[in-house]
């Protein structure tokens, strides 16, 4: 039984399309990349709590040994105050996210550590901090994740019956278009990184009962040929 409590959250937004308006359930949720980080989280070691703020209100008084929270620019400031009110019960805080990774040292004002770019590559350093009680300042790695064997998003952490579209499968991080109003070249790199077709299908299968297909990264914008495996199988 896991002794020690991780708290993710994400703050809530301004968008009409993670509110509760559709049968009191949001049209899609925004915790792709939080359900990517606790899959990165030792399960005999961690009991992970999810809060969405969109749907749910924070409980302050959950007696965690960290809080993450993931941030874009447009909904930062909520992330800030959030923190700020766990730092001053003592509780240690990491951001991560958009807004954070192109902003570190704003974002340290209000937290303990902030993730730059991808976590896989530097959470079991930030754990190990966390124990030791140093957990601070910026954790990046120096290189890419090679986008093999990544963990199955915890789904298992979702309000299933407040989301209409409550699944993703991750095809592929990072673009080689650079547009200069895009975040993801200079967050995930200015080439694309492939997820093998076979780690794709088995994802997608094991997701078929309660996923739509719908795309959300920059693949059918790469290479043809990964198009064309990809959907074909």
């Amino acid at each position: 039984m896991p002794s020690r409590v991780i708290h993710l959250i994400n703050p809530k937004t301004d968008s009409l399309t993670t509110r509760p308006l559709y049968l009191n359930r949001a049209l899609y949720s925004p915790l792709a990349g939080l359900l990517a980080v606790a899959a990165c989280i030792p399960r005999d070691k961690y009991e992970v709590v999810l809060t969405d703020e969109n749907i749910e209100t924070i409980d302050f008084d959950l007696k965690a040994d960290l809080v993450g929270l993931s941030a874009m620019t447009s909904y930062v400031n909520r992330g800030y105050e959030i923190a700020d009110q766990f730092r001053a019960k003592g509780v240690p805080v990491v951001m991560g996210g958009v807004h954070p990774s192109f902003m570190p040292q704003e974002a340290l004002k209000h937290c303990d550590a902030v993730v730059v770019g991808e976590v896989e590559l530097v959470i079991d350093k930030l754990l190990d901090d966390l124990k030791q009680g140093q957990m601070r300042g910026m954790y990046k790695s120096n290189t890419l994740h090679p986008m093999v064997g990544l963990s199955m998003p915890r789904y298992d952490l979702l309000k299933k019956h407040r989301y209409v579209n409550r699944t993703f499968v991750q095809t592929s991080r990072g673009c080689h278009q650079g547009c200069t109003f895009c975040a993801e070249p200079l967050m995930n790199g200015l080439r694309f990184r492939y997820r093998p077709v076979d780690e794709v299908v088995h994802m997608r299968w094991k997701t078929a009962a309660r996923a739509r297909f719908r795309s959300t990264t920059p693949i059918f914008s790469g290479h043809p040929s990964v198009r064309r495996k990809s959907c074909a199988r």
